[in-house]
C-alpha cells in the first residue's frame, strides 16, 4: 500500500464508520454463523460451516484494508479543493458515452480501493477507477477515453463542482 491515501474528511468518516461496524456487528454475526454449522455435525461435508469460514476471511481482509487505509489516510480540505481541475471530493456533471448508450449524471470523485459507499452507490466514482483515473486533472470541458470493462468510452467534462 502506498505510505499516503488520500481522501475526504467525509469519506475518511464513512471508512471509519464501516470499520466500526464489521468489527462489532459484522463480526458477531459470523461468530454466530460459524458456531449454527458446527452444530450441524461433520465439518468435513459441512457446505455451511465452509461458507460461513469463507465469509469470516472476507470480512477480515475487509478489516484490514480499512484499518490500513484508515492509517495511511491524508485528508484534503474539502474547502481549498480547485474546481478548475477534477479532484478528489469534487462533484463532476459528466457525460459518458458507451456504444449507443449515453448517460448524463453529477458523480461523487472519491478515493480509490474503498468500497465505502460506492457498492450502492452509482453517482459515485473512485479515483483508481478507469473513469475515474481518465478524469482526474482534466478541466471542463475536456472529452477523454476510459478503458472501462465494457469497452472504451467516451467522457465529457460538463461542470466540476466543489462538494
Amino acid at each position: 500500500m502506498a505510505d499516503e491515501y488520500i481522501i475526504t474528511a467525509s469519506d475518511l468518516q464513512k471508512m471509519k464508520d464501516r470499520l466500526a461496524e464489521l468489527i462489532s456487528s459484522g463480526r458477531d454475526k459470523i461468530a454466530d454463523k460459524i458456531q449454527e454449522a458446527r452444530s450441524y455435525g461433520d465439518l468435513s461435508e459441512n457446505a455451511e460451516y465452509d461458507a460461513a469460514k469463507n465469509e469470516q476471511s472476507k470480512l477480515e481482509s475487509e478489516i484490514k484494508d480499512l484499518e490500513d487505509r484508515i492509517a495511511h489516510a491524508k485528508v484534503v480540505d474539502e474547502s481549498d479543493i480547485d474546481t478548475s481541475v477534477v479532484h478528489l471530493g469534487c462533484q463532476v456533471k459528466l457525460e459518458i458515452i458507451e456504444g449507443d448508450y449515453t448517460e448524463t449524471d453529477v458523480f461523487t470523485i472519491t478515493a480509490g480501493g474503498s468500497s465505502v459507499g460506492t457498492a450502492f452507490d452509482p453517482t459515485v466514482i473512485t479515483s483508481d477507477s478507469a473513469i475515474g483515473k481518465a478524469v482526474l486533472g482534466r478541466r471542463e470541458g475536456e472529452t477523454v477515453k476510459a478503458d472501462t470493462p465494457d469497452g472504451t468510452s467516451q467522457v465529457r467534462i460538463i461542470s466540476i463542482i466543489a462538494q
